[in-house]
């Protein structure tokens, strides 16, 4: 028959040193990883930030002057894309609209392009 009574056990000191031991070095393991996870995202916080940052920056805008002009050229593009439509079932109507506009958003974005790159696309397209 079995007995109920409880197993107990007995507790050596140098278990206790060795369990000490093994915690202290879990711990320092423990904290030099979070430690290095805080670098790393650091570090991947700064190259996220540095690439909303760096084309804007070629244009000399902040990250929220060159949303709202890409919002605003985009919101264009929808208008006159409507409008070549229209343009299209009634040839009669926006006649000169859309190519105007076109070449009025092609002299403002050249303007904003930097010299080199600029250079690049025109001999590359022969404009």
């Amino acid at each position: 028959m079995m007995s109920l009574t409880p197993r107990t056990t007995t507790m050596y000191p140098e278990n206790e040193t060795v369990a000490f031991s093994f915690k202290t070095q879990l711990l320092a393991l423990a904290q030099s990883v979070l430690k290095w996870l805080g670098c790393m995202a650091h570090i991947m916080c700064r190259m996220v930030l540095n690439a909303f940052r760096h084309h804007p920056s070629e244009t000399n805008e902040t990250y929220v002057q060159h949303l709202w002009f890409t919002t605003k050229t985009s919101l264009r593009f929808v208008v006159l894309s409507l409008l070549l439509f229209v343009h299209g079932v009634f040839p009669f109507i926006f006649v000169r609209t859309v190519s105007s506009q076109i070449e009025r958003i092609y002299l403002m974005m050249r303007s904003r392009i930097l010299q080199p790159r600029r250079e690049m696309i025109e001999n590359q397209y022969d404009i």
